[in-house]
């Protein structure tokens, strides 16, 4: 039991605010070593001259929707507004095999006239599927051909 207590009493015990008072002193002392020595002023990592001509590259968005094949009026949708932006590359509707033949006939009728929409014939439409939809939306921007900046996912 002896042996116990010299343990405990060998313990230190610190009270919190002298924690938090050392761990600001740690930081204003390493916000001091990166300041300019003639000012004490901290040093900027980026010039605005860099990030300007960083804004001034244009944009080349791709976009891959995830759709139900049952959303046509919702598809249609995003094809008459935002669907038409100039600023645009492409659009695509990424659709999985639905299981129902006539649905599965309307998909490719809709394919076939928008050329617009990418069919995953080998997955089920399922809520767990969604990956493989999403997989294929970086699939297709890859090999779309034009070299894009971004690649966005939609739901």
């Amino acid at each position: 039991m002896k042996l116990l207590d010299v343990a405990r009493r060998r313990h230190l015990h610190v009270p919190l605010g002298a924690v938090v008072v050392l761990l600001a002193l740690v930081f204003v002392i390493v916000l001091w070593q990166g300041c300019d020595d003639s000012t004490r002023t901290l040093k900027l990592s980026y010039k605005p001259a860099d990030f300007t001509q960083q804004r001034r590259r244009s944009v080349r968005l791709f976009i891959g929707v995830v759709s139900g094949c049952g959303n046509i009026a919702r598809r249609m949708a995003i094809r008459r507004t935002w669907g038409l932006d100039a600023r645009l590359e492409r659009v695509v509707f990424v659709l999985a095999n639905p299981g129902n033949t006539s649905l599965l006939d309307s998909v490719v009728q809709e394919a076939l006239n928008y050329r617009d929409i990418v069919l995953v014939n080998h997955v089920q439409e399922h809520y767990f599927n969604i990956t493989y939809q999403t997989l294929e939306i970086y699939r297709s921007a890859f090999t779309f051909g034009k070299q894009l900046t971004h690649v966005m996912k939609c739901d």
